[in-house]
């Protein structure tokens, strides 16, 4: 639960980092590399059956 207490407010700051500075173009960055670190995690699992069925 920490943790997710941790993250609301770390995104409640970026995002009032980009209005104060008018930095607009960092959440669609934020919002990719989000995406790209969620897609990793969840196939890390996946990628050992997938090599297996190559050989």
């Amino acid at each position: 639960m920490l943790f997710l207490r941790h993250a609301g407010r770390l995104a409640a700051d970026f995002m009032r980092y980009a209005r104060l500075n008018k930095a607009w173009w960092l959440l669609p960055v934020a919002a990719l590399l989000i995406v790209a670190i969620a897609l990793g995690t969840a196939t890390q699992a996946v990628v050992p059956y997938a090599v297996y069925t190559f050989f």
